[in-house]
């Protein structure tokens, strides 16, 4: 069978999702060191990848949990830490290993390749601008 489409799923095909919050995780921490304690500074990837749940995990409930599991000098409002996520976390995006090779592969097979994501697309599309 010869087939002259692909798609692909946009995170963890195309975006590596864990690399990238590792990224974000660095600004998250640089941002917030003044508001951060020291210990919190040290487990917060930890934490960021167990509430961040592949994310599946809704951004509100996400920093919500994040707000109650780290501990703060002063804790900056929800609002503010979801707005810092939806501006810097698509500027962290990561290609997959070998990604530009496979795509390179489809393109030399003049095969028509698109993209498919559950996500937000206004938010999703961000990745590929930054």
């Amino acid at each position: 069978m010869v087939f002259d489409t692909m798609l692909f799923d946009l995170d963890d095909t195309i975006h590596n999702r864990n690399a990238s919050l590792f990224k974000f995780v660095d600004l998250f921490k640089i941002k917030y060191s003044n508001v951060l304690y020291d210990y919190s500074k040290l487990i917060i990837k930890d934490i960021f990848f167990e509430i961040d749940m592949k994310g599946n995990n809704p951004r509100e409930v996400m920093f919500k949990e994040l707000q109650y599991r780290v501990s703060w000098k002063y804790k900056p409002n929800l609002k503010e830490l979801i707005d810092f996520w939806n501006l810097e976390f698509p500027k962290c995006a990561e290609p997959m290993y070998n990604l530009y090779n496979v795509l390179d592969y489809f393109i030399n097979k003049i095969i028509k390749m698109g993209i498919v994501t559950n996500g937000n697309s206004d938010f999703q599309n961000k990745k590929f601008i930054n």
